[in-house]
């Protein structure tokens, strides 16, 4: 049986001759548009004291996210850059010429989802999703910490690889994906495998 190249779970029914599952499939489609609808309140947490999409107003509560946190989603190097190079990515697996990309952040990042949209029901079928996944769901939590509506984290000490290689990072619990893993090893632990671990250093309590 193949399995799911995001979640690996496996596929079978109309999905066995798949790549990805429904499950992920519907994430990714949902990501889109949780930062399609966010993306303009960026600009808001630049310009505080002016109403989403509307001029100035003397006042308004200041938001206390910092400057350098929202250009970081708004650089070059920011969401809409992100998400266009997957864009292009799944473009050129299917043998097509990308778009051009815009210079206008704004306009950017609508051809990147609208690209996406367009080539995600081929690529459910053809290609291994898990980077585009990963960059959707990053770019989403990024957009949620940002705009502080972001779910309070749960992260314990990474173990590591195995105990002759101590890791520094931090295990992060993915509700989406189902997993834990960790940013600096890459290690990768089911629900089970980092439940034990947690129980074990005592970071939770049975």
């Amino acid at each position: 049986m193949r399995s799911c190249t995001i979640c690996g779970h496996g596929l079978s029914d109309v999905r066995a001759l798949r790549t990805t599952c429904e499950a992920c499939q519907s994430r990714i489609t949902q990501q889109l548009a949780l930062i399609e609808g966010e993306w303009p309140h960026l600009a808001d947490a630049l310009e505080p004291a002016r109403g989403h999409s509307g001029p100035r107003v003397s006042g308004t509560p200041a938001w206390t996210l910092p400057a350098e946190q929202v250009l970081n989603l708004i650089g070059p190097g920011g969401i809409h850059s992100r998400l266009y190079v997957r864009y292009a990515d799944l473009a050129v697996a299917r043998g097509l010429q990308p778009t051009a990309m815009p210079s206008g952040p704004d306009a950017r990042l609508a051809v990147a989802i609208r690209g996406i949209r367009r080539h995600l029901p081929w690529a459910v079928q053809a290609i291994n999703l898990r980077e585009l996944a990963d960059e959707a769901r990053q770019c989403a939590a990024d957009l949620k910490v940002a705009l502080g509506t972001a779910e309070k984290e749960v992260t314990v000490p990474c173990p590591g690889p195995d105990a002759d290689a101590p890791c520094l990072g931090r295990l992060r619990f993915d509700r989406d994906r189902n997993r834990a893993y960790c940013r600096t090893c890459r290690i990768d632990l089911d629900p089970g495998e980092w439940l034990e671990h947690a129980l074990k250093i005592g970071y939770l309590t049975a």
